[in-house]
């Protein structure tokens, strides 16, 4: 015969830290449908046939986000090196050249691609700007996360030209534009288009299956921290 015995600590502490565990999973679970939604939204778009931009919308970028798109101006005679890029387990740069369109007063950044880096770091690679006086391009909108660990006040490295930056912090690149007006996106190019280099874009850090994974990872911890606080508070009431 057993009989259930535990302390009130003991029991508070079971109760919490299984609350806890199930919240993670349930929160992995919202994090792993929101992710499928993101993908299927951005196959979508995808299939959409491009879409010719004269001007970037004041608001609402997010409605071109993933979308194809046509730009028409020049590129400025300046390049931004995205620091901390890995293709094929090799670190490099990805080139971002600011772009002004012909129709309106505005530049946006365009990701021409991974270029590697040296292995001496104060050797940068070299990436011209095209030199048309106006070329048609089309890329893929992309709207970069903010980095919370990156450190703005190291965002940018040196003064010269390639400019080596840690992070995108759209107002500190305008300001190193001489406050030119930069769109708050940039424009990945696409393979079929000159004067680009590697573009295999990476993948989101997390899918949605990874999402799902964690989730049963944390129901599973909650269950086993229910199973040891019965095993530790059921106890045979005689014992031989």
């Amino acid at each position: 015969m057993r009989r259930f015995r535990s302390s009130f600590l003991i029991s508070f502490a079971t109760i919490a830290l299984t609350a806890i565990l199930l919240s993670l999973g349930f929160w992995q679970l919202e994090r792993a449908e929101l992710r499928r939604a993101q993908d299927e939204l951005k196959q979508e778009r995808a299939q959409l046939s491009p879409v010719y931009i004269t001007s970037f919308p004041g608001e609402s970028l997010e409605e071109l986000a993933d979308r194809r798109v046509r730009l028409r101006g020049q590129y400025l005679p300046w390049q931004f090196l995205l620091d901390n890029q890995i293709h094929d387990k090799q670190p490099g740069y990805h080139v971002l050249s600011p772009f002004e369109l012909s129709t309106y007063e505005q530049v946006v950044l365009i990701n021409r691609g991974w270029v590697p880096g040296e292995a001496d770091r104060s050797r940068l690679p070299s990436v011209p700007a095209p030199t048309e006086s106006e070329v048609q391009l089309e890329g893929v909108v992309y709207l970069p996360q903010p980095n919370p660990f990156t450190d703005s006040d190291h965002l940018l490295e040196g003064h010269g030209w390639p400019q080596v930056i840690q992070g995108i912090d759209y107002p500190r690149l305008a300001e190193r534009l001489s406050e030119l007006s930069l769109v708050p996106a940039t424009v990945r190019l696409a393979e079929n288009q000159p004067h680009g280099y590697t573009r295999a874009w990476p993948s989101p850090p997390m899918s949605a299956e990874k999402h799902t994974a964690y989730a049963v990872q944390w129901f599973a911890m909650a269950a086993a921290v229910v199973i040891l606080f019965l095993l530790y508070s059921v106890r045979p009431i005689f014992r031989d």
